[in-house]
């Protein structure tokens, strides 16, 4: 039975004292860890890791616009009972990107390796207005789930380039 126990999240800011800890749950086990979350009154709520993030919505009553899109939740709040999903890798993106007085809008962006956090970081971007997106993964599985939201946007993506750029885009061409 394999378990994967991992975190690099940091302090989430919540207004409230918050306790953090790791709570490792084989695959099978999934199910009843959100059921038991349900009966709990002074949980809020959990992150939720690799490979857990696709399961984890089959288990919440409600999902944001990002996890429907997105098909997976790294975020779950419990509220009366109520299990709400949400994935926020992409949010914390943005928010790194703004921090360093940055935007996306116009730009043209990679995302060097797939998967749900690769997907959640290519809608955000493309939802802040980047005028293209190429995808690189050596799985092709991957770089379509990557691709997969993009579909509803108008941000061109492609999976991989041929000849890419040697230019990063807003760098000046030698005269």
């Amino acid at each position: 039975m394999k378990m994967t126990v991992h975190s690099r999240s940091g302090v989430i800011p919540t207004g409230t004292t918050t306790f953090y800890t790791m709570i490792g749950r084989p695959i099978i086990q999934v199910k009843d860890h959100f059921k038991h979350m349900r009966s709990m009154t002074n949980f809020g709520g959990c992150l939720v890791a690799i490979p857990h993030k696709r399961a984890a919505l089959h288990f919440m009553d409600e999902i944001s616009e990002r996890s429907k899109d997105l098909l997976s939740a790294n975020v779950v709040r419990v509220e009366k009972g109520r299990l709400i999903g949400d994935m926020v890798n992409g949010l914390g993106f943005m928010v790194a990107v703004k921090t360093h007085g940055l935007s996306m809008r116009g730009k043209r962006a990679a995302i060097i390796g797939g998967g749900g956090a690769g997907a959640a970081i290519a809608l955000a971007i493309a939802q802040s207005g980047a005028d293209e997106i190429v995808i690189k993964d050596s799985i092709p599985l991957m770089r379509r789930l990557t691709s997969h939201p993009l579909q509803c946007y108008k941000t061109p993506y492609e999976h991989d380039r041929k000849k890419p750029s040697t230019q990063p885009s807003g760098a000046e061409h030698p005269g």
